[in-house]
C-alpha cells in the first residue's frame, strides 16, 4: 500500500516571501510538538534533528521582522507631509508680519523668526532625511535661544513650533526604524538561509519513518496536517503571483529598496517661499537647492 509523505518538493529559498516562510516554520514547529512529547516521543534520529530545528527557528524568528512596506511608506509620507505643512503655515504666519511698518516692535519679532527659519534654507521639496535635520536644527533653535521664542510667542506662531517639533521627531523615529530594519535584513537572509535545509531534513526523516515503521499509522496525521498547510500555502503563492510563473522574483529582496524617498509635496501650491534669494529679505522666491545630498541614509 503506498503511504503518504510530506510533500516538500517545490519549497526553495526563493518561495514563499518572508512572512509566509516563518508563518510555515512557525506552523511546523508547533504540529511536531504536538505530535511528540513524552507519551509519544520521536524516533532517536527524527528527535535529534527536531533539537536541531528548534535551534535554528529560534534564531529566525529573532531575526525576522515583519516588515510592511506599504503601511509603512505610508507613516513616513503622512508624517513627512505634516511637517512640511507645519513648517509652511509657520512662514505664511511669519512672512506678512515683517512688513507691519505701523508696528516697529511686532516687525522687529517677525524679521527674528522670518531670518532664522531662512538661514537653513529649507526646502519642502528636497531629501526628506535632509530636510529632517534641518527643521530639528531650526526647532533646537527656539529651544535654546529665549529671545527667539519670546519673538515666536510675540507674533502668535509658537504654536506651530511646538507641533512641527513633535512631527519632526515622529518622523525621525520612522525613518530611524526604517534604517534598523534594513541593517536587520541581512541577519534575517542569512537565518532563513539555514532554517531551509533543516527544516527539509526533518520533512524528509519524517518521510523516511513513514515508510519504514512498523506502526503504519503512526506518522499519517502529522502528515496529512503538514500536507494540508501545505497545499494551502502553495495556493496563496500562486494568487500572489497571479498564475504568471514569468514574473517569479526573489521575494527574499530588500522590501525597502524601491522606495521613493522623495515623496513630498508642496502642501501650500505655487511658488515655494521656503526657498528665497535673498534668506534676510522676506517674500523672495528662487535660489534653488543647494542641497545635493540625495541618499536616505
Amino acid at each position: 500500500m503506498t503511504k503518504d509523505i510530506i510533500q516538500i518538493q517545490d519549497f526553495g529559498i526563493r518561495q514563499p516571501d518572508n512572512s509566509l516562510f516563518v508563518g510555515l516554520m512557525t506552523f511546523t514547529r508547533t504540529t511536531y510538538a504536538t505530535a511528540f512529547g513524552q507519551e509519544t516521543p520521536a524516533p532517536a534520529k527524527l528527535a535529534a534533528q527536531l533539537t536541531v530545528f528548534n535551534g535554528t527557528y529560534d534564531r529566525l524568528n529573532h531575526a525576522y521582522r515583519p516588515v510592511q512596506t506599504a503601511n509603512e511608506t505610508k507613516l513616513i509620507h503622512d508624517a513627512d507631509m505634516k511637517c512640511d505643512k507645519l513648517y509652511m503655515a509657520m512662514r505664511q504666519a511669519t512672512e506678512p508680519q515683517t512688513r507691519f511698518d505701523f508696528d516697529p516692535t511686532r516687525q522687529s519679532q517677525a524679521l527674528m523668526v522670518w531670518n532664522n527659519m531662512n538661514k537653513y534654507r529649507i526646502d519642502v521639496n528636497e531629501n526628506m532625511q535632509s530636510e529632517n535635520n534641518k527643521l530639528q536644527q531650526l526647532c533646537e533653535d527656539f529651544d535654546s535661544d529665549a529671545a527667539l521664542m519670546a519673538a515666536a510667542e510675540a507674533i502668535g506662531v509658537a504654536q506651530y513650533v511646538s507641533q512641527l517639533k513633535a512631527a519632526v521627531q515622529e518622523l525621525r523615529t520612522l525613518l530611524t526604524q526604517r534604517h534598523d530594519a534594513r541593517q536587520d535584513y541581512g541577519e534575517m537572509k542569512a537565518a532563513r538561509t539555514a532554517m531551509e535545509p533543516e527544516w527539509k531534513l526533518l520533512c524528509a526523516l519524517t518521510n523516511a519513518y513513514a515508510l519504514v515503521d512498523e506502526d503504519e499509522h503512526k506518522f499519517d496525521a502529522l502528515i496529512t496536517t503538514m500536507n494540508r498547510e501545505l497545499d494551502d500555502l502553495r495556493k496563496v503563492i500562486a494568487r500572489k503571483k497571479g498564475g504568471n510563473e514569468e514574473e517569479e522574483e526573489d521575494d527574499n529582496e530588500n522590501p525597502n529598496d524601491n522606495e521613493n524617498p522623495n515623496e513630498n509635496e508642496n502642501p501650500s501650491g505655487g511658488d515655494d517661499p521656503s526657498n528665497p534669494s535673498n534668506p534676510t529679505e522676506p517674500g523672495g522666491n528662487g535660489g534653488g537647492n543647494d542641497d545635493p545630498d540625495n541618499g536616505m541614509e
